[in-house]
C-alpha cells in the first residue's frame, strides 16, 4: 500500500510521537477489522482496553475508585 504525503508528513510523525510517549500504536488493515483489535469496522472503540485504561488512570490514593457504573 502506498502512502501519500499526508501520511508521511502528518500521520506517521504523530504515531511516532505517541509511541515515544508510551502509547500502543496498532497498525490495522482496511480489509480485516480484527487486525486492529475490533470485531467489526462498526466498532469505533476498543472497549475492553478503554475500560482498563479508565480504571488504571483514575486512582485515589493509589487505588482505583470508579465502580462499573461510572466506568
Amino acid at each position: 500500500m502506498s502512502h501519500g504525503p499526508e501520511y508521511a508528513q502528518v500521520e506517521r510523525p504523530l504515531l511516532e510521537q505517541l509511541e515515544g510517549m508510551g502509547w500502543n500504536v496498532v497498525t490495522g488493515s482496511v480489509e480485516v477489522a480484527r487486525g486492529s483489535g475490533r470485531g467489526s469496522f462498526r466498532e469505533v472503540l476498543r472497549r475492553d482496553e478503554l475500560r482498563a485504561a479508565i480504571r488504571r488512570i483514575n486512582l485515589r490514593d493509589g487505588e482505583p475508585w470508579l465502580d462499573e457504573g461510572r466506568i
